[in-house]
């Protein structure tokens, strides 16, 4: 009876590089899917790709070349060559390759490449911004030799491909200290931090609410449902929701990460807090904060 292996392959891609040097490529570091038997055997494949450069800027057309080698002491069959491809941009799909219709069987020590092009100008996927992104790759049923009860999984051990500004993405934290009051609820926006990758902004919601159940672990004094939105100069508005919690003496921290970078040379980050909702009292908002970049 023939082995069948159904394989989630999790392949993020490291590209990150230095500001202004966007032509050597970058080949990344090798993923090996491992399983087992009911022996001690280990399986693998080995999954190599390599990009055309080493650092990307918006509007830059992305070539990846993945080569899938099988690794183990018997031929591997995959049933549909290439596999489905996805494109993340954290949690959101942004592109997909569909999965091919060839049939491909890798003898041992064998391997088979295939190429990705990536438009991000291509209307098909969500607006393309400087972010991190993740590669997904979703192999079909695999057949391995002739004995049955073969089962394994993947995981991931890549860094995303990043894509920034072509003037290079603000790297700096900046105190703000900024206060906004709607009825007894106060935000303070403590902090903003800038990298290549993502913006973080610190918010401190004050005062502390009463706990309603002297059982209930701390975080539900900060339960909340938000819209925020947030936008650099005049460029485009992003919408966000959920905020990290951590609750202290005298309030509620909410965080909020993986928010779009900034250019570089940006001046202004306007950053609203539409509308907090909090079970059982209401809605609060909007909250709203200008604050400067242009700062030391």
């Amino acid at each position: 009876m023939k082995k069948l292996l159904f394989i989630l392959l999790l392949i993020p891609l490291l590209i990150i590089g230095c500001k202004g040097t966007n032509t050597e490529p970058t080949t990344t570091s090798t993923y090996e899917f491992r399983g087992g038997t009911t022996t001690p055997t280990p399986r693998s494949l080995r999954i190599t790709a390599v990009t055309d450069k080493a650092l990307y800027f918006l509007g830059d057309i992305i070539k990846i070349k993945i080569n899938v080698a099988d690794n183990i002491d018997e031929p591997v069959t995959i049933n549909g060559f290439p596999p489905k491809t996805d494109i993340l941009r954290y949690a959101d799909l942004v592109w997909t390759f569909g999965q091919g219709g060839e049939n491909v069987t890798l003898g041992v020590g064998e391997s088979k490449t295939y190429d990705i092009t990536w438009d991000p100008n291509d209307p098909q996927g969500q607006f393309i911004r400087p972010a991190p992104y993740q590669i997904y790759i979703w192999f079909p049923p695999i057949t391995i030799g002739l004995e049955p009860g073969y089962y394994g999984e993947g995981y991931s051990e890549f860094e995303p491909i990043v894509i920034t500004f072509p003037q290079g993405a603000m790297n700096k934290t900046i105190i703000v200290n900024q206060s906004q009051t709607v009825g007894d609820i106060t935000f303070n926006l403590n902090r903003v931090e800038f990298s290549d990758t993502e913006m973080k902004v610190f918010t401190m919601k004050t005062p502390l609410p009463p706990a309603k159940d002297p059982h209930e672990p701390p975080f539900w004094r900060g339960r909340a449902d938000f819209t925020v939105n947030y936008k650099v100069d005049d460029g485009v508005t992003f919408e966000t929701t959920g905020a990290g919690i951590n609750v202290v003496e005298n309030g509620v921290e909410y965080i909020w990460e993986n928010l779009s970078p900034a250019p570089s040379d940006a001046k202004t980050l306007t950053f609203i807090i539409a509308k907090m909702s909090i079970p059982g009292e209401g809605d609060y908002g909007p909250f709203r904060f200008e604050i400067p970049l242009n700062v030391d």
